[in-house]
């Protein structure tokens, strides 16, 4: 069995750009969509992003990826080291990444810029202030943890992320993406623990004949090694002539305490929602990432400056929640800790 790549087709127009994915999984022919909101005159047409996103399928279910079309050699020896990372996470040394595709030595004229992920989260925030005489570039999924058809919401996350681009004298660029939605093959494909990251890389692809380097914001730092879609062991291995790089080794309540101590500005803008509970709220302030996000800023002081929060809801609340997995309990251990070093302060 085997997932055949397809060669990727490109729309133009002066207002968007399209690359359309295809490929063949059991026989039958499936596509998606990248749609860049703004003319990208040099768009790659490569598939080293299409190949990222079958990775962690392909390892867990020894399925092959074949294609006639070559990938960079870089690549290829990269995501080899995925390998002993899944064997590792899933206690299994028979796994393997089986990939029958043309390998070449792709060189190519970069022009050095650098391109990061940015949702307005406290993660990504953090990557933009403590790089940002590098940073070139802000891009935005819709598609991701926002739906396009939640369309209020999205046309405030919009308004913030031009302001937020204009702040700090940032090119911003808009995709809307139907991969979480149309790919979908079983195991592997868990938006959490495997794909984000893979889904991430198959957009900057398109992009890299522009970008030389992309800042992935990290969820955990470099210490945590458990099953999660992207990082820092990761995320390098997707590295070919485009460098990935995740970035920042610090815990969520650290990443925090800069912010609020570098610019003050970014809660104005701060979103860490991705439930959604209430359709008109940018931060529902009900979730348990609304909540722990909030409960951490409240303890450091700044609450009444968390203007994206509903002001009348305590952060304590976030205990309710019970920690479903390995990364919930991490969040719950630096919120304890935090406690800890105010109380002796």
């Amino acid at each position: 069995m085997s997932i055949k790549i397809l060669k990727p087709e490109i729309q133009h127009n002066i207002n968007e750009t399209i690359v359309i994915y295809k490929y063949i999984y059991k026989l039958k022919e499936y596509s998606f969509k990248n749609k860049f909101l703004s003319y990208i005159p040099d768009i790659y047409i490569g598939i080293e992003g299409l190949v990222s996103l079958f990775i962690p399928h392909c390892i867990l279910t020894g399925i092959e990826i074949i294609s006639d079309i070559s990938i960079d050699r870089n690549f290829y020896n990269n995501v080899q080291n995925l390998v002993p990372i899944f064997k590792k996470w899933h206690k299994n040394n028979n796994l393997s990444l089986n990939i029958n595709i043309p390998i070449t030595n792709k060189e190519r004229k970069l022009n050095r810029k650098v391109i990061t992920t940015f949702t307005l989260g406290v993660d990504s925030f953090y990557t933009l202030y403590s790089k940002l005489e590098k940073i070139d570039t802000i891009i935005f999924i819709i598609g991701f943890d926002v739906k396009k058809e939640n369309t209020y919401l999205v046309e405030i996350i919009l308004q913030n992320l031009r302001e937020v681009s204009k702040l700090y004298n940032k090119n911003l660029i808009l995709c809307e993406s139907d991969i979480q939605n149309k790919v979908k093959h079983g195991s592997g494909f868990q938006w959490g623990p495997y794909f984000h990251g893979p889904a991430l890389f198959n957009i900057i692809y398109c992009l890299s004949n522009i970008f030389e380097t992309l800042y992935i914001a990290s969820t955990h730092p470099l210490k945590d090694d458990y099953i999660w879609g992207s990082l820092f062991i990761l995320d390098k291995n997707y590295s070919s002539f485009l460098k990935i790089e995740h970035h920042g080794d610090l815990t969520r309540v650290d990443k925090l305490k800069y912010l609020l101590t570098k610019d003050i500005r970014c809660l104005n803008y701060l979103r860490v929602c991705y439930k959604n509970k209430r359709l008109l709220k940018y931060n529902c302030t009900n979730c348990e990432k609304c909540l722990r996000t909030l409960y951490a800023i409240q303890i450091l002081g700044y609450k009444e400056k968390a203007i994206t929060f509903d002001k009348n809801i305590c952060g304590e609340k976030y205990w309710k929640f019970r920690p479903k997995n390995n990364s919930s309990k991490s969040f719950q251990t630096e919120i304890k800790n935090l406690l800890q070093e105010t109380k002796n302060i």
